[in-house]
């Protein structure tokens, strides 16, 4: 399992979001910070909510990545129950997504 300690990307917000890993090389803690909920106010059009739409469901799959990436490392540990459990995490938000998409969809 690869990661970086850290990586920053750019949301459809226009604001940095940081995702540290380093904890899992030894430091303590985390920071993984981003908040929307002033965005929402902020919307002008349908069209900007369907982008929002699109940013939550990519940054949700990106989450779904990590969740399964994490239960290889602890399937690999021994940790088969909490492997089997991440994946059902991760599965929820396959659910969520589709949900997303067909919100998205039908805004159109």
């Amino acid at each position: 399992m690869k990661h970086a300690s850290c990586v920053l990307h750019m949301g459809l917000c226009g604001k940095n979001h940081t995702l540290d890993w380093s904890f899992l090389h030894g430091a303590d803690g985390t920071v993984h910070s981003h908040s929307h909920l002033g965005e929402m106010n902020r919307l002008e059009s349908v069209q900007e909510a369907e982008k929002m739409l699109e940013y939550m469901i990519h940054h949700n799959a990106s989450h779904m990545k990590e969740l399964d990436d994490l239960a290889e490392y602890l399937y690999d540990q021994g940790h088969i129950e909490e492997h089997d459990r991440l994946h059902e995490a991760a599965r929820k938000y396959e659910e969520g997504n589709a949900i997303l998409e067909e919100v998205k969809d039908s805004l159109k």
